[in-house]
């Protein structure tokens, strides 16, 4: 079930609330927090933080592009926040983190996936810089070749702005690689790949 515990002080006057301690838990998933709304008259968020542990990877996927959103990711996120500002336009920053989780889309699967990714949203605009992510036993599929490593490593960044391409780049490792084409006629095994990742 859920539940959850709220501490804080609220000002008539100054129809300001301060959130000493809230507490909210729900099926394991778990949200911490503290901070200050003010009631001007919507609520604006000020000096507010919070804590979530244990929320479903697929949550995470509402702030997402759109090509992203295909994904199907099993596991469980944590994240540390910081929000700002009024509640139809939150602006967010903080480090969202996935540790054993997995991920698979049209195009490939991964498993045993750990993701750090400190980033702030703002402006319906996602970017997250020096994004550090591990994975075990990548498959790509594909009609031409099928190709699969067992080591996955990335490390670089990412922008998403409405109705704009999403912009990645970064360092992608690929380690003990092996690749085939469905007749067999072409091999390999055991090998490495090491490049630069740009894409918009």
């Amino acid at each position: 079930g859920a539940g959850g515990t709220l501490e804080g002080r609220y000002s008539l006057p100054q129809r300001v609330s301060t959130l000493r301690a809230l507490h909210l838990t729900s099926a394991g998933e778990m949200a911490e927090g503290n901070g200050v709304v003010l009631f001007s008259p919507e609520p604006v968020l000020t000096n507010t933080q919070m804590k979530l542990s244990k929320i479903s990877a697929e949550a995470i996927k509402s702030i997402l592009p759109e090509s992203a959103k295909a994904w199907t990711v099993r596991g469980t996120a944590d994240a540390d926040l910081e929000l700002e500002g009024p509640w139809n336009a939150i602006s967010m920053k903080g480090v969202a983190r996935t540790n054993g989780a997995e991920l698979e889309s049209d195009a490939c699967s991964v498993q045993q996936l750990n993701l750090t990714a400190p980033f702030t949203w703002a402006n319906s605009t996602l970017r997250a810089e020096n994004v550090r992510i591990r994975g075990k036993t990548l498959a790509v599929k594909n009609r031409a070749v099928q190709f699969a490593a067992e080591e996955l490593q990335l490390d670089g960044g990412l922008e998403s702005q409405p109705g704009k391409p999403l912009r990645t780049n970064g360092k992608l490792r690929l380690l003990r690689g092996r690749y085939a084409t469905p007749d067999g006629s072409k091999m390999g095994e055991n090998f490495n790949l090491a490049g630069h990742l740009d894409m918009t």
